[in-house]
Parts: C-alpha cells; sequence; structure tokens
C-alpha cells in the first residue's frame, strides 16, 4: 500500500499511471482530491485556469461522484466541483474538478484535440469480470 506521499512522487515523476484498488475503496472520490491537491493549476495566462479532469463511464455516476466530492470538499457543485452530462453542463470558471461521461470528454476532444484546459485526465473505469 502507498502512501500519499508516493503517490504524489508517483505522479509528479510519471506520465502516466495505472492504479488499482478494491471495489468501495474510495478511489473515485479519493484519487481526484490527492491530484487536486498535488498539481498546480494556474498557468502563465491568469486569464486560463486549468482543471482535472475524472470521466465515469455513466451519467449517474458522474453526479454522484460529483455531487460527494463537493460535499467531502465543503464547496458548492458546479463551482470548484462541478460535471458535465449529455445535456447538462454544470461547470464555472471556478471549475477545478470537473467529472463526465466518457462521452463528453470525446466530444470536447472534436474541438480540443489535445485537450488543453485539462492538466490531468483521470479515466475512471469499472472492474470488468
Amino acid at each position: 500500500m502507498a502512501t500519499k506521499r508516493e503517490f504524489f512522487q508517483a505522479l509528479k515523476a510519471n506520465q502516466s499511471l495505472i492504479l488499482v484498488g478494491e471495489t468501495g475503496s474510495n478511489k473515485t472520490t479519493q484519487i481526484p482530491q490527492f491530484v487536486l491537491d498535488a498539481v498546480d493549476l494556474e498557468t502563465p495566462d491568469k486569464y486560463k485556469k486549468m482543471m482535472i479532469a475524472c470521466t465515469q463511464p455513466r451519467k449517474f455516476a458522474v453526479m454522484s461522484m460529483a455531487c460527494r466530492v463537493a460535499e467531502e470538499m465543503d464547496v458548492t457543485i458546479g463551482e470548484e466541483v462541478s460535471y458535465t452530462i449529455r445535456p447538462e453542463d454544470c461547470s464555472s470558471s471556478k471549475t477545478a474538478l470537473k467529472y463526465l461521461t466518457d462521452g463528453m470528454l470525446l466530444r470536447e476532444a472534436m474541438t480540443d484535440p489535445l485537450l488543453e484546459r485539462y492538466r490531468v485526465i483521470i479515466l475512471d473505469k469499472e472492474e470488468v469480470r
């Protein structure tokens, strides 16, 4: 079991990470918050803010995870923590952590192929047995 500090070091040292954990271990809620603590979202252009994206396969999971994390962080949903599902975009200029479906991330990639508004993209997948 790695510590939070080891996770930060691995995140800083690697372009890609694969994390595996048991169902119910709170990966979906805790890892995005750890990443938020670890990365600098400011850019040289003070008018452009970077975000962290966390994908979920289903709309319900996107909404419920965003609401849960906003509650854990004691922030208002739609501000620092937001979500985007079709057809609803509940994000703002304050958004730092955005939950969205895989399809919505793909849709964003169609207009921004390099996904330049994101500092980190977390692809959260269900275990397939």
